[in-house]
């Protein structure tokens, strides 16, 4: 929210949610949730919100730069058809659907300490990044304009920014699942 500066931005915006459910949906049809010692699902959900984040931020400099209102955009677009290839893969597996909307909905349900070896690189590089770039997004929160001549690089800031909000995010989903209220209500609680 505070580096797009909009008050309704949440990882669902950007699509990084929507890539890892994707990728979560792909490994439980494939039947490859037990894979990799057990982590075949959160590794499936975790590289398709890479590949979501990879996605919007292309499509977010076509325009030129890391415009907010663009990369809004790409995310919304990315979102949609990360949804409708989910619904692809629903309607192709029936078998599977149930387990693909339980985790979809997001859960703790038989989550312990293993998955955090999962989640803390993510958490620990994302976090790291953006407190160390704390003072530069409030910055950013001022506008690029003014950004700029308190002397802050701002797409530059916000491509890390991003990219840190995105490991942390895909982190979180990769061994949860969805739940995503949070990612919009926590800032403003």
């Amino acid at each position: 929210q505070g580096i797009l500066r909009n008050p309704l931005a949440d990882p669902f915006t950007l699509g990084v949610s929507g890539g890892a459910a994707f990728g979560a949906a792909l490994a439980i049809s494939l039947g490859l949730t037990g894979a990799f010692f057990g982590f075949g699902l959160p590794l499936a959900a975790f590289a398709g919100a890479a590949a979501a984040l990879g996605a919007v931020l292309v499509l977010g400099r076509i325009g030129g730069g890391l415009q907010r209102e663009t990369l809004v955009l790409a995310g919304v677009v990315v979102s949609a058809f990360l949804a409708a290839l989910i619904a692809l893969v629903k309607a192709l597996d029936e078998a599977s659907v149930t387990g693909i909307v339980f985790w979809i909905m997001g859960s703790f349900q038989g989550r312990g300490w293993p998955e955090t070896a999962l989640l803390a690189p993510g958490l620990l590089v994302g976090g790291g990044a953006a407190f160390l770039l704390r003072r530069e997004l409030d910055m950013l929160s001022l506008g690029d304009q003014v950004a700029r001549h308190l002397g802050l690089a701002a797409a530059r800031t916000r491509l890390i920014l991003l990219l840190a909000a995105g490991a942390i995010t895909a982190g979180c989903v990769a061994v949860s699942g969805i739940i995503g209220f949070v990612g919009l209500i926590v800032p403003h609680l």
